[in-house]
């Protein structure tokens, strides 16, 4: 890591004015995860309950959104820097009538803070194309929650909450689509991202894992990703660059 925030910082003395420059994006997006092991907790959970609960949710389509600041050049390396990503999903099980309620919530969220490398591969006018490769460190916490209410004949209420956390690696590879317009730069793109989390462990306690059938739970980011992002390019950048006309 050392390594690489000086090459940054030598690339970003070095280079001339306009053909390189440092340009902040803004993305939201959405992912498609796997989360099998904490489907099948979620299963669990239900079961034991003894209630008809009815899953409403485990773990859908979710938005995820993310911050970067970056180099920009004309060499192989297109663009490198940092980013941060925040991703965010869950699971629901209830039921419900007159007498009360029985809820089953999980809500589990992924951060994700890393570099980002890019490769150019042709621009006409102002579009262009091209690939990106995404390695990160990534935290995740998990919350679960046990409600139970009875209204009638009495009122009687009972929540359990646990709180887990798990630390791991992740990669996203990927291909984008841009439009640049003066100091604005509009990208659409699709990538896969690969997680390397370890297991689930209660926050205040690293000794007391997350376990179904002997096995470790863990989150798992992995899945597609969609996004869309906009980009302000800082002073030095030019209005428009021109390749294979």
């Amino acid at each position: 890591m050392r390594h690489i925030l000086i090459t940054l910082a030598f690339m970003a003395c070095i280079s001339p004015a306009m053909a390189q420059y440092w340009s902040m994006g803004l993305r939201t997006g959405i992912g498609m995860y796997s989360m099998k092991d904490l489907d099948e907790f979620q299963e669990l959970r239900r079961q034991e309950s003894g209630l008809p609960l009815k899953t409403t949710e485990s773990y859908p389509v979710s938005p995820n959104y993310r911050i970067e600041l970056v180099y920009n050049s004309q060499r192989f390396i297109s663009k490198a820097g940092f980013f941060y990503t925040f991703n965010s999903t869950g699971a629901r099980s209830t039921v419900s009538d007159y007498s009360g309620r029985y809820d089953l919530d999980a809500i589990i969220n992924g951060n994700q803070l890393g570099l980002t490398f890019e490769h150019l591969l042709d621009v006409k006018h102002y579009l262009g194309y091209g690939v990106y490769a995404d390695g990160n460190f990534s935290w995740t916490r998990l919350r679960t929650l046990d409600f139970f209410q009875i209204v009638f004949p009495g009122n009687i209420t009972y929540k359990y909450e646990y709180d887990f956390r798990a630390m791991g690696f992740s990669s996203e590879w990927g291909l984008y689509l841009q439009y640049t317009y003066g100091h604005l730069r509009a990208r659409f793109n699709i990538g896969y991202l690969l997680d390397y989390s370890s297991g689930l462990h209660l926050a205040e306690d690293k000794n007391l894992w997350l376990v179904l059938d002997n096995e470790k739970l863990r989150p798992q980011w992995d899945g597609l990703r969609i996004g869309l992002q906009v980009d302000i390019l800082f002073k030095g950048a030019p209005a428009r660059v021109k390749r294979n006309e």
